[in-house]
């Protein structure tokens, strides 16, 4: 905590020796490197980065080449308020703000504005999105519940696909330590009114652990307007397979190479469909219409067995999952002086089906949610110094379960449940731009959290969707060619929180709140134009309110730094570490056991790219560090140690 501290200071320090001119204040000192305002504009959101009142972090496709990390869950996570979760090769996940075990129901995750959450507790699988498919993402930092509704609360994830690629074959391949290999194509066409693209790729790991392994394909085709008419639209298919070993956790001080569960594993099969038609109406405003199909169907073995014993006499777990979301968006264009307006309605409907087989009885879980929302948001500038935000959202989710048994004669079907709620959720928020190079933030809102069917499955009677309230105060300055800093305060408050009682073995919500207050901090220095470097850190405190105990696997104290060093336009040197401090076991509410460990880790990338080439050296946990993202009752889920990987791609 101390060493936190003191990096907090050295922040502190920096800023105002580099802010301590005023306005009035030279930027001739180098003017080699221009920072333009950042536009957030793809989507349900229309400003400008500086004009949000809660923190947003916007990463481009050339910043994604720059920043070290195996997966793209570990470059999420170098951003301030973002901690890794879950373990290696399949099972990755981020927390925002400090979510703990809940995150994957807390923390939402859009592709081209289409949800990966799916209605159980599952987690997004980062493993379906190719790093290098990805032109852009933001991370918006707070809760997103007016405008992107249920599960928006500890932050969004938007990530972009790209699609306005010139005329182009690209050829990538990878290899590295662990059995690690990865091919991939992408083609695009050139000009004409309609654009196409197509990805695919394979790729295959035997993993640092005993049955760690790991294979995917992918392909995927974009249909898209390439001319700037009236109406224009896009198309996107995708299909996505996998399978993949699950080795279980290990016990604290155990061989981290062996397997507790050597056979376990599973197989995915994922088929995605979007569409989005946009119309352009000059004065009248814009209209966005988008409908997304997704299937999922999984399958995996889970009985723990340590015999290779043949697979027919062990039945799988299988899930199948058909998520179906529609939206639509309305910008009217300006009115008055600064006056914007916007509005939309959205739909999501997910059906689930899980059988679990048993020697005796069979089982099998059906359930379905739907939501349906809609909101209004409205924007208005004073002066262009100050602008103000107003949003509300009000929103209706049904959620039914039915659990069927296997018999003789066939499934018989017992009694349906069904439950409904309606939510509601407001925004306010302003931001004043006191001088050209400093901006002042603050906001307060609320959001909400319905049970997923998983919940529903194992739920107390009075189970209800979490509510909470939410406000932050903060800054942003931005002196080009020299610096940008941003530090916030934030607030979370929740009531009826859901969580998984262990030992009355039910959903339930928490009779106490819960609170995470914290502090995030980053600041990026350009000492010359060959060099930048970036800091953050957040100082976090979650805990249940009646209790007073810390949050489990929530880190206290973590933060990182990058630096990157570009000698020569094509070459490049990137160094990354993140840090996180102690945190406690997931079953450890009561904080009686010591705290996990803290870890550090550092990551080193080498690019060099030369047209028709461009290639790559990384190697990841560079100091060979022992960690682990969780640990329940004992038993860690540990990380790789140091891993090389190395990749080229070629152009045509």
């Amino acid at each position: 905590m101390k060493s936190g501290l003191r990096l907090f200071y050295i922040f502190c320090v920096l800023f105002f020796a580099w802010t301590g001119g005023g306005p009035g204040l030279s930027l001739a000192q180098n003017d080699a490197l221009v920072l333009p305002a950042l536009q957030v504009t793809a989507g349900r959101e229309e400003r400008e980065e500086g004009r949000f009142a809660n923190p947003v972090r916007v990463l481009e496709r050339e910043d994604l080449d720059r920043i070290p990390g195996g997966r793209l869950e570990d470059i999420l996570a170098r951003e301030a308020g973002v901690v890794p979760r879950g373990g290696a090769g399949k099972a990755g996940g981020i927390d925002i703000r400090g979510m703990g075990d809940t995150f994957s129901s807390n923390v939402l995750i859009l592709l081209d504005d289409v949800p990966m959450n799916p209605k159980d507790l599952s987690g997004v699988d980062f493993s379906a999105i190719s790093l290098s498919d990805i032109e852009r993402i933001e991370i918006h930092r707070g809760a997103g519940a007016v405008t992107w509704g249920d599960g928006a609360v500890g932050g969004v994830v938007r990530i972009f696909t790209r699609t306005g690629e010139e005329k182009k074959a690209a050829f990538d391949s990878e290899m590295g330590s662990f059995g690690y290999r990865k091919n991939r194509v992408r083609l695009s066409t050139g000009t004409g009114p309609v654009g196409l693209r197509l990805a695919a790729g394979e790729g295959e790991e035997s993993g640092f652990r005993e049955n760690g392994g790991f294979s995917s394909q992918d392909v995927g085709l974009d249909l898209f307007s390439r001319e700037k008419e009236v109406w224009t639209f896009a198309l996107s298919g995708h299909v996505y397979s996998d399978a993949y070993g699950l080795p279980g956790p290990v016990p604290q001080g155990g061989d981290v190479r062996k397997a507790s569960t050597p056979w376990d594993g599973g197989e995915t099969l994922e088929k995605r469909l979007s569409a989005q038609v946009e119309g352009d109406f000059a004065s009248l405003g814009r209209l966005k219409l988008q409908r997304s199909l997704r299937y999922r169907n999984q399958s995996m073995e889970m009985t723990g067995r340590q015999d290779p014993l043949p697979a027919e006499v062990f039945p799988v777990v299988d899930i199948r999952s058909t998520e179906k979301t529609g939206r639509v968006d309305y910008h009217l264009r300006p009115l008055g002086k600064g006056l914007r307006i916007h509005t939309g309605l959205d739909h999501q409907e997910s059906h689930y089906v899980r059988t679990d087989p048993d020697a005796n009885l069979g089982q099998r879980h059906n359930g379905r949610m739907e939501g349906v929302g809609g909101f209004v948001r409205t924007d208005l500038d004073f002066r262009e110094k100050l602008h103000v935000f107003l949003g509300g959202r009000l929103q209706k989710v049904t959620g039914d379960y039915r659990e069927d048994r296997f018999h003789a004669g066939g499934w018989r079907q017992r009694e349906l449940r069904n439950r409904s709620w309606n939510m509601q959720a407001w925004d306010a928020g302003l931001s004043l731009d006191l001088y050209s190079w400093l901006t002042l933030y603050a906001s307060s809102g609320t959001s909400f959290r319905s049970p997923n069917v998983d919940e529903l499955a194992r739920s107390s009677p009075e189970l209800q969707p979490q509510e909470g309230r939410h406000w932050e105060v903060g800054l942003r300055s931005a002196l080009p060619g020299i610096l940008r800093f941003e530090l916030g305060f934030f607030s979370m408050e929740m009531t009826e929180e859901i969580h998984y009682d262990t030992h009355l073995q039910e959903n339930r919500n928490y009779e106490d709140k819960t609170r995470r207050q914290g502090l995030e901090t980053a600041l990026s220095l350009y000492p010359g134009p060959d060099w930048s470097l970036r800091m953050d850190l957040t100082w976090m405190q979650a805990r249940f309110a009646g209790k007073d105990t810390v949050i489990p696997l929530v880190p206290e104290v973590h933060g990182g730094v990058q630096v990157a060093w570009d000698p020569l336009e094509d070459l490049g040197v990137y160094l990354a570490g993140r840090w996180f401090g102690k945190r406690y076991d997931g079953n450890d509410g009561d904080n009686r056991e010591k705290p996990l460990d803290p870890y550090q880790v550092w990551d080193l990338r080498f690019r060099l790219k030369q047209k028709p080439l461009a290639f790559f050296l990384e190697v990841n946990n560079l100091w060979d560090a022992s960690y682990a993202l969780a640990a329940y009752s004992g038993s860690v889920y540990p990380m790789p140690g140091r891993n090389l990987k190395v990749g080229v791609e070629v152009f045509f």
